[in-house]
C-alpha cells in the first residue's frame, strides 16, 4: 500500500495544490493570474502528452496550430490537450467527452471490467446466441440469436489480454494484432484504416506497412 498510495494521491495533489494557492491568493487579480497560469501550463503539458501518445501509437504528431484551414479554432487538438493535461478537471471531462449528466455517477469501465466483458462476449453470449438460433430453427422463438463470430470475439479477448506496455504496444499491434484483425474482421479493419486516414495526420508506422521516420512538421500544419 505504501507504493500504491502515492500513485493514487499524486494526481489529486497536483490538481488541488495549485487550486489551494489560487483560493488563498490575495485579491481577485492575483487569483485570476494564478488560475490563468495554471490552466496554461497544464494545457501545455497536455499538448505534450497528446503528441507523445500519437507517436507511441504509430501516428505522426497532430496539428497543434491554433486555427484550422477553414478559420475555426483547432478544438480537435487543443480539446485533447486540455483533457490530457487536466487543466479543466472533471468539468473538462464532462464537457469534452459528452458525459450524460443524468447518470448517477461519473464512471468508466476499468481494464478488469473490459476484460470480463470480452470474455463474457466470447463465451456466454455466443452460447446464448447459439441456443436462441436453435430454438428459432425449431419454431420455438420468433427471432434467432445474433450471428456467432468466434474469431472476432477471440481477437477482442486477445487484445484485452496482452499487456498494454507503451514500449511494446505498437510492435504487438503491427506484427500480430493488425494481421489477426484483418483476418477475422476485414470490414472492421478497413473501417479503422479509413478512419485513421480521415481524422489523423497519417502514420509513421501504418498498419500493413513498414516503419518510417515520423513527420514532425505535421505538428505545425505541414
Amino acid at each position: 500500500m505504501r507504493t500504491v498510495n502515492p500513485l493514487i494521491t499524486f494526481p489529486v495533489q497536483v490538481m488541488f495544490g495549485p487550486l489551494q494557492r489560487i483560493a488563498e491568493a490575495p485579491g481577485k487579480l492575483n487569483k485570476i493570474t494564478l488560475a490563468a497560469k495554471y490552466f496554461w501550463w497544464m494545457t501545455m503539458a497536455g499538448a505534450g502528452i497528446t503528441q507523445m501518445k500519437a507517436l507511441a501509437n504509430g501516428q505522426n504528431p497532430h496539428d497543434m496550430t491554433l486555427m484550422t484551414d477553414d478559420g475555426k479554432l483547432n478544438l480537435d487538438f487543443w480539446g485533447r490537450a486540455i483533457i490530457n493535461g487536466g487543466s479543466a478537471g472533471i468539468l473538462g471531462d464532462l464537457a469534452m467527452n459528452n458525459i450524460n449528466y443524468s447518470n448517477s455517477s461519473y464512471h468508466r469501465p476499468g481494464p478488469v471490467q473490459n476484460y470480463l466483458a470480452r470474455l463474457h462476449g466470447l463465451t456466454i453470449d455466443n452460447v446464448i446466441d447459439a441456443g436462441q438460433t436453435q430454438l428459432y430453427d425449431r419454431g420455438l422463438l420468433d427471432e434467432p440469436g445474433d450471428d456467432i463470430e468466434i474469431g472476432k470475439d477471440a481477437f477482442k479477448l486477445l487484445d484485452a489480454t496482452f499487456p498494454n506496455f507503451w514500449h511494446t504496444k505498437l510492435i504487438f499491434q503491427r506484427a500480430i494484432s493488425d494481421e489477426l484483425f484483418e483476418q477475422v474482421d476485414p470490414a472492421g479493419y478497413a473501417k479503422s484504416i479509413r478512419h485513421r486516414q480521415e481524422h489523423e495526420a497519417g502514420d509513421w508506422w501504418a498498419p500493413g506497412g513498414e516503419p518510417e521516420a515520423p513527420r514532425f512538421e505535421t505538428a505545425i500544419g505541414g
